[in-house]
């Protein structure tokens, strides 16, 4: 994540008021291609937390490209007040 604070206007043009919050991902691939992973992470004090990934995308002959990022986080215990609640 890229914060650009006052003139962000000069770069992302005239519509922004205070600054701006640029989104920096990865390239999207020439050759299609994919990947998934997963990480599992547990707490000293009690807890866990399983972070999945997968990305897959490529380019077409056209120069059009499109990739598609997913990123889930779920677990037990793994932040205060949590509610429970998954992050998709």
């Amino acid at each position: 994540i890229d914060v650009v604070r006052g003139a962000g206007s000069v770069r992302y043009g005239p519509q922004n008021v205070g600054g701006v919050i640029n989104f920096v991902t990865r390239a999207i691939p020439e050759q299609a291609s994919g990947e998934v992973g997963t990480t599992l992470e547990t707490s000293a004090h009690g807890g866990w937390k399983q972070v999945d990934i997968a990305f897959v995308g490529g380019t077409a002959d056209n120069g059009m490209g499109v990739a598609l990022l997913y990123t889930g986080v779920n677990g037990n215990g793994y932040r205060n007040s949590n509610n429970s609640n998954d992050i998709d």
